[in-house]
């Protein structure tokens, strides 16, 4: 049985802990560990890695992994797509290759994965946008790093193609990042795209090593094809 096959599949409500941008930062990669079992879904939209803090790429993958497994120990699936610094740093293909297909942990290897009768899409940073349509008319939760263009994007920055797509297929969630300062600009870490939450929270852990972690929670209600969104900001001192 594959870690897809693991995940609840009959329509339900289910929370997601919404997260983005770590950028190799320990203490950050332990605060999210202790909320493994407070949500059904942890989503984690890219940046991981630094690629510019000095590590080997064997350190950065070898911690990746452990921390990983480790999330699966506990309650929430773990829904995750690579940044622009997971290619940077060459470590994206090891994840993808490395981590246990027995694992709930779904990322850009997979595409996509069906939880609690909603359909996720995980894209890569790289890769080109494609939306394959279904039959069934699910409603969907995608993951791309970099917000759809117009959207907490820090004025407009943001990707024009996953902006069409998501105008045309209406998902409930983008849940995005890469724009550190959107929320603060925009003074909320989520807007209302036409009926479409699209997330972007901000790096969970202040990048100036402050203990301060910024994220989003949702609620999805599959049946009533619906969802809301929370921004938080949690300060440790």
């Amino acid at each position: 049985m594959t870690g897809v096959e693991k995940m609840p599949q009959d329509p339900a409500p289910f929370t997601v802990l919404h997260a983005t941008d770590l950028h190799g930062q320990g203490f950050a990669f332990n605060w999210l560990a202790k909320q493994r079992d407070a949500y059904d879904m942890i989503a984690v939209t890219g940046d991981l890695c630094d690629a510019f803090d000095g590590k080997k790429r064997h350190q950065r993958i070898d911690f990746l992994i452990a921390w990983f497994e480790m999330m699966a120990e506990g309650k929430a699936s773990i829904f995750w797509c690579s940044g622009n610094h997971e290619p940077w740093a060459n470590v994206e293909s090891a994840l993808k290759d490395s981590l246990d297909v027995g694992l709930r942990i779904v990322g850009p290897r997979e595409k996509t994965a069906l939880f609690c009768g909603v359909r996720v899409r995980v894209f890569g940073w790289a890769e080109r946008l494609r939306i394959r349509s279904f039959q069934d008319r699910l409603p969907e939760l995608w993951l791309h790093h970099e917000p759809p263009k117009g959207f907490m994007d820090s004025g407009g920055g943001g990707h024009e193609r996953l902006a069409k797509e998501m105008r045309l297929n209406k998902p409930l969630a983008v849940l995005s990042g890469h724009f550190h300062e959107a929320a603060d600009e925009a003074g909320d870490g989520w807007t209302d795209a036409g009926g479409t939450i699209v997330s972007n929270p901000g790096p969970l852990a202040d990048l100036k090593g402050r203990p301060l972690f910024s994220f989003c929670e949702l609620d999805v209600c599959p049946r009533e094809r619906a969802s809301s969104c929370r921004w938080k900001k949690i300060h440790l001192y």
